[in-house]
C-alpha cells in the first residue's frame, strides 16, 4: 500500500517516492449508502477515469440521501442522539472493509475525521445538535478511527466543511490533529473547509501535526472565480 509524502520543496505530493498528482473524488457517504456490489462498480469506473484517490466521510453525512443500507456507527439513545461511548462494530467493520477494496485498486482514502454537524460550535452543529460529540468522548472517537483505518495509509481530512466561528471548535480540531498525528505518525493531515473560507486561525496553521493546506471553492456557478483567486 502506498504512502504520501510531501517533498522536501514542501510544493508537491510524493508516493512511494515519486511525484504524485492528487486527483480525489469526493464520496462522502460512501459508508452509509452504497451496498458491496454497488461499491465494487464505483471503484471500477472511478479507476478507468483515472481517479487515484477518494474523499470519504468516516461519519454519516448530515446530508446524505436516504438508503436502506444505512447503519448507526453508535448505539441509539432515547430521543435519537447517540452513546459515543458504544460503537456499533457492525458499521465500522463495513466501513473498513470498503476501504481496504478501496485501496486494493489502487486508490487513497481521504477521511474526514469529523464532519462539521459533529463539532461544537460550528455551522453545522446547529442542523444536528444531538450529534455533537461531547468534548470528553473526543480522544476516544478519534483514536479509534486513527487505530482502525491508519493501516490503510490513508489521508485524514481532520475537519468537513468547517468554518471557526468559537473557541470551542478551535479545540475540538486541535485534539483531532494532535491525536490522529498521535496515533499514525506517518499519515498526513489537513483540513475540508467550508466553501470560499481561506482563513485559518493562528493556533491551526501552526500546529506541527497540520501537514498541509486545502480549501474548497464552493459549489455555485456565481463563485467559479474562487477557484483561481483562493490558489
Amino acid at each position: 500500500m502506498g504512502r504520501i509524502t510531501i517533498s522536501e520543496t514542501r510544493d508537491y505530493f510524493l508516493k512511494d517516492g515519486k511525484k504524485f498528482f492528487y486527483l480525489a473524488d469526493t464520496c462522502w457517504s460512501a459508508f452509509t449508502n452504497p451496498n458491496y456490489e454497488e461499491w465494487e462498480y464505483y471503484l471500477e469506473y472511478r479507476r478507468m477515469q483515472g481517479f487515484n484517490a477518494l474523499q470519504i466521510n468516516i461519519l454519516p453525512q448530515h446530508d446524505r440521501s436516504p438508503s436502506e443500507n444505512y447503519i448507526d456507527p453508535f448505539e441509539i439513545l432515547p430521543g435519537g442522539s447517540w452513546d459515543f461511548s458504544r460503537r456499533n462494530k457492525k458499521y465500522f467493520d463495513r466501513a473498513e472493509e470498503m476501504v481496504k477494496m478501496a485501496v486494493e485498486r489502487g486508490f487513497t482514502p481521504s477521511l474526514v475525521v469529523l464532519w462539521c454537524n459533529y463539532v461544537k460550535g460550528t455551522w453545522g452543529s446547529k442542523i444536528t445538535p444531538s450529534k455533537i460529540i461531547p468534548l470528553e468522548k473526543l480522544e476516544e472517537y478519534v483514536s479509534y478511527v486513527a487505530d482502525r483505518f491508519g493501516k490503510y495509509n490513508p489521508i485524514f481530512i481532520i475537519s468537513g466543511d468547517t468554518n471557526f466561528e468559537t473557541k470551542d471548535t478551535e479545540e475540538y480540531y486541535k485534539i483531532a490533529f494532535e491525536t490522529v498525528k498521535k496515533r499514525c505518525p506517518a499519515s498526513l493531515t489537513t483540513m475540508h473547509l467550508i466553501g470560499g473560507l481561506w482563513q485559518v486561525p493562528d493556533d491551526l496553521v501552526k500546529l506541527p501535526s497540520y501537514d498541509f493546506y486545502m480549501y474548497q471553492s464552493g459549489h455555485r456557478k456565481e463563485e467559479q472565480h474562487l477557484s483561481y483567486e483562493l490558489a
